[in-house]
């Protein structure tokens, strides 16, 4: 009988350790599962940030391009009225309004839309603190853009750029300030146990 019960023991004992090693293996196997299901979607989301900013750096450019050549173009423009006006005996500041109001709607409304587009997909997937830099940078291109537009309608002649050229200076600051930041947020690589970077 103590060989029977030997038998029977160790074939119990087995069962149990069977039945242990399956229930392990599916807990650490469904762990690996999620973790790795947690890795991958924060990778994928990584990617979706890094391709929404480097758009939204894209047309913040495209829009301060326009911004910059729209400014350089009214000093050209008011020169040239002022020729035209002292040949022809009309006032230069006549024309220099009605071409600037068209100008500038034309050239700049399209680029800064383009950038508040950007702006848009770009805080869908930001951290928080890049969600608050891309509406300084933004919000630096609309100062920039409603400036040039009230120039236009009221001071087409004499535009007085200081302050356009302080905004101008301060949109490049806010422009570099996001791009630290989504360097600094693209530079965080998903891992397992990693946490992303909070701020």
């Amino acid at each position: 009988m103590n060989e029977s019960w030997g038998m029977v023991s160790a074939a119990v004992a087995a069962g149990v350790f069977s039945i242990v090693g399956v229930l392990l293996g599916v807990f650490v196997g469904r762990r690996q599962v999620s973790a790795q299901a947690q890795v991958e979607h924060r990778q994928w989301l990584r990617g979706q940030r890094m391709q929404a900013y480097v758009e939204f750096l894209r047309a913040w450019d495209v829009a301060m391009e326009a911004l910059s050549g729209m400014r350089e173009d009214w000093q050209e423009e008011r020169d040239a009225a002022g020729r035209r006006g002292g040949e022809n005996g009309e006032d230069p500041k006549d024309g220099l309004t009605a071409w600037m109001q068209a100008r500038v709607t034309e050239r700049v409304n399209s680029v800064v839309a383009a950038a508040s587009d950007a702006a848009e997909r770009a805080v869908l997937v930001a951290t928080p603190a890049l969600e608050e830099q891309i509406g300084v940078a933004l919000h630096s291109l609309m100062l920039l853009s409603s400036g040039l537009h009230l120039r236009a309608r009221h001071r087409p002649a004499e535009p007085q750029w200081e302050a356009w050229n302080r905004g101008a200076l301060e949109a490049v600051e806010a422009r570099r300030a996001f791009f630290r930041l989504a360097k600094a947020d693209l530079d965080f690589v998903p891992g397992p146990g990693a946490a992303p970077p909070i701020a």
